[in-house]
């Protein structure tokens, strides 16, 4: 149940953001006016990249989800086995479910290296950037 509640969380804080920056836009492009009242007549669409390339957009997140979200979590994961097996006090399914955390810990920062590895491997092998 509590899984279900967390997936309508989600989903709905997803539409919101996308109701938002759906909305901004609209305005931006129906809502703009200049200083003599004319509105609509002067719409500008905003580039969101900033000028960047796609190549250089998918390099960023590929680069903020390896740095900045698989190495803390990894980190932070294995602190949690490490903890978990502190705290057993000498119970077995304790002692095996933290060894566990840990392992799948790794195989994530694993996982998430070899999702780098490949991209740029691909990206070498068609010469792009």
């Amino acid at each position: 149940m509590k899984r279900i509640e967390r997936g309508f969380g989600l989903v709905g804080a997803a539409l919101v953001i996308f109701a938002a920056s759906g909305g901004v836009a609209m305005a931006q492009f129906f809502g703009s006016s200049d200083n003599s009242g004319n509105s609509g007549n002067n719409a500008q669409l905003i580039d969101p990249l900033g000028g960047k390339s796609f190549q250089t957009v998918t390099a960023n997140v590929a680069q903020f989800i390896l740095l900045d979200i698989a190495i803390p979590l990894s980190a932070i994961m294995v602190l949690v086995g490490a903890f978990e097996m502190i705290t057993s006090a000498g119970d077995p399914e304790k002692t095996l479910k933290g060894r566990k955390t840990i392992l799948w810990a790794a195989v994530g920062l694993v996982v998430a290296f070899a999702a780098a590895s490949i991209v740029s491997l691909i990206k070498g092998i068609f010469g792009v950037g």
